[in-house]
């Protein structure tokens, strides 16, 4: 998965719950994991 950006909506396909990112990740290295359910959550 690349790094969330500002404004992209993600959401988990079990439960239906949605995350809207509001700042990006800035770390140089590294991703942000983004899960619910124990799945990763899909971009919308």
């Amino acid at each position: 998965m690349a790094k969330p950006q500002q404004g992209e909506t993600y959401k988990c396909q079990t439960c239906g719950m949605q995350l809207e990112v509001k700042s990006p990740c800035q770390c140089d290295s590294g991703e942000p994991t983004l899960t619910c359910c124990s799945q990763p959550l899909a971009k919308e």
